[in-house]
C-alpha cells in the first residue's frame, strides 16, 4: 500500500489555492496529478482540511461495540456458540458484520473462541520413558 503525500506538500497546495492558483494548476507546480490536486481542492473546500485520512487499521469492528454486551450474554448463556452463529444472530438483529469482525470484538474483550479438545489423561503407561536426571548414577 503506498503512503500519502506529505503533510508539508499539502499545505504548500493549499497555500496555493488561497493564491488564488487553480486547483490544476496549483497540482502541475506541486507535480501532482490532476485528479489528486481536484480531490485535494475539493476536500479543502468541504471540509477544510489539507492532512491526510489515517490509513488501515480496522475500522468496522469498533460499530460491534455497541452491540458487545448483548454478544457476551449470548456467550453466557451458551459458550460454545460459533463465530458464525454469532453473526447470523446479528444479522436477524439487523445488524450486518462478518466473522472477523466478531472475532477481533471477542479479542478485545478478552474472550477466545479456539475450540480445545480437552482429553482425560491415558491410563496406559507412558509411551516414552521418562527422561534421565542429568548426574544419576544407575
Amino acid at each position: 500500500m503506498g503512503k500519502p503525500y506529505s503533510s508539508d506538500l499539502r499545505g504548500r497546495f493549499v497555500a496555493a489555492l488561497d493564491e488564488g492558483m487553480s486547483a490544476s494548476a496549483a497540482g502541475r507546480r506541486m507535480r501532482i496529478s490532476r485528479a489528486t490536486a481536484v480531490r485535494w481542492a475539493a476536500t479543502w473546500q468541504r471540509e477544510g482540511r489539507a492532512e491526510a485520512l489515517p490509513m488501515g487499521g480496522d475500522r468496522r469492528s469498533e460499530a460491534l461495540e455497541t452491540h458487545a454486551p448483548e454478544i457476551l450474554g449470548w456467550l453466557e448463556e451458551k459458550p460454545d456458540l460459533f463465530l458464525c452463529e454469532i453473526v447470523s444472530r446479528l444479522a436477524d438483529a439487523g445488524v450486518e458484520t462478518s466473522a472477523m469482525s466478531v472475532a477481533r470484538l471477542l479479542a478485545r474483550h478478552g474472550v477466545t473462541r479456539k475450540k480445545r479438545l480437552w482429553l482425560l489423561p491415558s491410563r496406559r503407561a507412558r509411551i516414552s520413558p521418562k527422561p534421565a536426571l542429568s548426574g544419576a548414577t544407575g
